[in-house]
């Protein structure tokens, strides 16, 4: 039976998660969408070794970026599973665990990352870093499970927006497919264009409304109890 609560408790945990996912948001896109293309030019080790040995502080800020996304998904597994734990002890517990798992992956590719920049090995950068997004992709398969589960504990719940479980079970799918099929097949299906625009959305809305709703639920249900 789905069940809900507005407890304190729960209240505290949406906002902590909500502002926790919107933080993740801005670190990636500094750490993947501003240093990430700074220095990594695809197939071209030499490039991408003078861009490190040039960015090499900009580089270093990026790593720190990846390490905060990795703390805040243990901070966002811990919410996900206070939130919804009244709804399915064991639906929540698989969801928590799953983005665990993913968040063990991403800091083990983060290892990658961090062996540049210690050893100065610029000459390994590009193949250091082209392992750092096989493994990081690998995880995303995992990232997208945790999505499906969210997006279905969230809809047997009697508090979270239908359209938001939608949303994240779409981008749950999203992205075990575009990672799925680049993992396992090598294909990249962003390369075109109508799939680049709607597995985007999908990947980019869940999570990102979903943070969003998080801070308003809070907000509303404060509001209630006072």
């Amino acid at each position: 039976m789905a069940q809900g609560t507005n407890s304190v408790d729960n209240r505290s945990w949406a906002l902590i998660s909500g502002i926790s996912l919107l933080l993740m948001t801005a670190a990636a896109g500094f750490s993947f969408g501003v240093v990430h293309t700074t220095v990594y030019v695809p197939a071209n080790a030499e490039i991408t070794a003078l861009s490190l040995q040039h960015n090499q502080l900009l580089f270093v800020a990026g790593i720190a970026g990846w390490i905060t996304i990795a703390l805040l998904d243990v901070v966002v597994s811990a919410g996900v599973f206070r939130i919804y734990q009244s709804t399915s002890v064991g639906l929540a517990t698989a969801t928590a665990l799953f983005r665990l798992i993913y968040t063990a992956v991403l800091a083990y590719a983060i290892f990658e990352l961090v062996s540049i920049a210690t050893t100065h090995d610029w000459q390994a950068g590009l193949s250091r870093i082209d392992q750092f997004l096989e493994t990081w992709s690998a995880g995303l398969i995992l990232f997208g499970v945790h999505l499906v589960l969210l997006g279905v504990v969230a809809a047997r719940s009697t508090f979270t927006p239908r359209a938001i479980s939608v949303l994240l079970v779409a981008a749950g799918v999203s992205y075990t497919i575009v990672e799925g099929a680049k993992t396992v097949f090598s294909f990249d299906l962003m390369q075109y264009a109508a799939a680049n625009v709607v597995f985007s959305l999908c990947m980019i809305a869940g999570e990102l409304l979903f943070a969003f709703w998080l801070i308003a639920w809070y907000r509303q249900a404060r509001r209630t109890a006072n």
